[in-house]
């Protein structure tokens, strides 16, 4: 065949960043496989194979560990990091996830107005107005021969269920699955796209073979749903759930979802076949590129190097002494019986409550308690959600 008449695209993914930047665990600054600086590694190198690449984040990028929680305690009056590195990376689109109202409006309406790139989601309504608070419900690129690509963003609308209240009282959630129906049939019927992406800050609630339920089907993920109910998706990009999938269904549709921390960046890479003076999808391969073994970019690390210098010297100050055994050696015995740490935890938050009860968990397998002199690093060492 021509390969004149043979274009491929591929479509690079991030999900579930997190804040993560870094190459390191935060606890102990020990080496780690993650991170958007080996990411982004990965997207160079992608980029100079194939000069039709579109890189999409799908969602909880801008919280998620003490380097985005040092910036926005301590210095939100600078550009954010993460919308930094976003624009450094060249993102063409990217979809609210839940944990980017985490630290309120202000902080994500920032992220959203110095991005050079559009923020999607469709089902977020400005509650006044009835439209997306964010701007566009989807956007139309157009790569080698002015094939067209339409990419639509959801975000999960079981967010009222976990954030707080006033960080979202300006805004209104659409049922994600009801909204991507009617988006994707405004899309095919008006823009007559070559290639129809979703992009959901969303999981997938069944299983992808035998379509059994793998969780209590409440509306948090819908993506089993949307790939069954919604005709003429093509490729359906996930996120949410922290889990790995690339996956091709009966039905044709592609399902990608790429973990979480930088483990790994999603591809699905398109093959376009030219039929008849029209462009046509002829196959769709997804898979995962692992960081593992990866060289950060040095060049992203500088970018934001001031911020976490800034975080490292926070982490290391001194804040209190603890009298008596309060480290754990094993995670499991600390779940089943009483340990001082888990007691510890408990009476201050009666304290602080003024309640009579307490009842907290071990956030972590890896979470060491205090030892007798704790700093800021040993509280986000067990405490994992800044």
């Amino acid at each position: 065949m021509n390969q004149n008449q043979i274009i491929t695209l591929n479509i690079l993914l991030t999900s579930d960043i997190h804040g993560t930047v870094y190459p390191i665990h935060y606890q102990d600054n020990s080496p780690a496989e993650i991170g958007l600086a080996k990411i982004s590694t990965l997207i160079k190198k992608e980029r100079s194979q194939n000069k039709n690449v579109l890189l999409i984040d799908n969602g909880d990028f801008i919280q998620g560990t003490p380097f985005t929680y040092h910036y926005t305690t301590y210095e939100k009056d600078k550009k954010n990091p993460m919308s930094l590195l976003a624009n450094y990376l060249q993102y063409d689109a990217a979809i609210i996830g839940n944990h980017e109202f985490n630290y309120g409006m202000d902080i994500l309406n920032n992220a959203v107005t110095t991005a050079n790139f559009p923020y999607l989601s469709a089902n977020i309504l400005d509650k006044n107005i009835k439209k997306p608070y964010f701007g566009k419900p989807y956007i139309i690129k157009q790569i080698e021969s002015n094939i067209k690509i339409a990419i639509l963003g959801v975000t999960t609308h079981y967010i009222t269920n976990w954030e707080q209240s006033h960080h979202i009282k300006d805004l209104q959630f659409e049922d994600a699955l009801e909204t991507t129906k009617k988006w994707v049939s405004y899309i095919r019927k008006h823009e007559k796209p070559d290639l129809l992406v979703v992009a959901y800050h969303g999981g997938v609630e069944r299983d992808l073979q035998t379509g059994v339920p793998t969780e209590v089907l409440t509306g948090e993920n819908q993506g089993y749903a949307m790939c069954h109910e919604i005709e003429d998706i093509d490729i359906l990009l996930t996120g949410h759930q922290h889990r790995e999938i690339a996956h091709t269904m009966a039905n044709g549709v592609t399902i990608l979802q790429t973990g979480c921390n930088g483990h790994s960046v999603g591809k699905v890479k398109v093959t376009f076949e030219k039929t008849k003076h029209k462009w046509v999808k002829k196959e769709s391969s997804p898979e995962l590129l692992s960081v593992q073994g990866v060289e950060a970019d040095q060049d992203a690390l500088s970018l934001v190097a001031d911020y976490e210098e800034k975080t490292q010297k926070w982490l290391d100050q001194p804040i209190g002494i603890i009298q008596g055994d309060m480290q754990i050696s094993d995670a499991m015995q600390t779940r089943l019986h009483d340990h001082p740490f888990i007691e510890f935890i408990n009476k201050i938050q009666m304290d602080i409550a003024n309640v009579s009860i307490s009842c907290t968990s071990l956030f972590h397998n890896t979470s060491p308690g205090f030892p007798e002199h704790v700093t800021m690093r040993d509280i986000v060492s067990n405490y994992i959600y800044p």
